[in-house]
């Protein structure tokens, strides 16, 4: 008789276990999905340069510039460049390889940004950001661009649609 008390006893603290868990796991989840509501949006727009640092008054490179809506002094750009060893060669129509350059800046000023190195993917201390650059880098799988296809306007045109496509990015007007 005791066996069968103590049997019950443990499968009712066993029973009792499974759904304290369970309730934990819901509430990280609930307070998980608040902290997410209230993430920080990230408002982004497309902006010229020059292609040569040069020539700044023919503004024929597009690229996007990404900032916090909290934090505007932290801005990030992205763009399609070809290296500049091979800009006679894109300026000549044939294939060049081209690459996705990221820079951080303070504010945006288009002499700083000419100035500014670039930075890796992996230098982005904010994790979202992070991820969605990754994830644009990665859909956008050209090697080569020319000036007819696959160049920085495309690039433009395709990160704008996927970045509209986050909760977490406003495109600014």
């Amino acid at each position: 008789m005791i066996f069968l008390f103590t049997n019950i006893y443990f499968i009712f603290n066993f029973i009792r276990m499974i759904f304290l868990f369970f309730y934990y796991i819901f509430i990280v989840l609930l307070i998980t999905n608040a902290l997410n509501l209230r993430s920080n949006k990230y408002i982004f727009y497309k902006e010229y340069a020059a292609i040569i640092s040069l020539l700044p008054f023919v503004k024929l490179h597009d690229l996007i510039i990404i900032y916090d809506s909290k934090k505007q002094s932290k801005i990030i750009t992205i763009d399609y460049t070809p290296k500049l060893h091979e800009l006679s060669n894109l300026i000549l129509g044939k294939d060049v390889p081209g690459y996705i350059r990221i820079k951080k800046l303070q504010s945006w000023d288009l002499e700083t940004w000419y100035k500014t190195p670039s930075v890796s993917i992996k230098d982005i201390p904010d994790y979202k950001l992070r991820k969605t650059l990754n994830n644009v880098k990665n859909l956008w799988n050209k090697k080569d661009m020319n000036l007819y296809n696959n160049n920085c306007k495309h690039f433009t045109n395709f990160a704008i649609q996927y970045l509209l496509t986050l909760d977490t990015f406003e495109k600014k007007e």
